[in-house]
């Protein structure tokens, strides 16, 4: 996490294995994942997310949960 001028940069570096349902068998097995991504966090009037790499969180709370957004990173990879 980088501070700036106008919120924080969170850098977000995924690595490790996920178990994901075979095509052929639908057994479960291992899948490497290896992703980097970046989020952008300003602090605003009320909670909104554009979809893109920018959220703004309300002022007065100041807390942001990532479990979404490593979730996203991760299905992506």
């Amino acid at each position: 996490m980088e501070k700036l001028s106008s919120g924080f940069r969170l850098a977000l570096s995924i690595d490790g294995e996920v178990m994901v349902p075979c095509d052929r068998c639908l057994d479960d097995m291992p899948q490497e994942v290896q992703a980097e991504s970046e989020l952008r966090v300003k602090f605003g009037e009320q909670y909104k997310d554009d979809g893109d790499d920018l959220i703004v969180i309300e002022e007065d709370k100041g807390i942001i949960n990532v479990a979404w957004f490593l979730y996203e990173v991760v299905a992506l990879a």
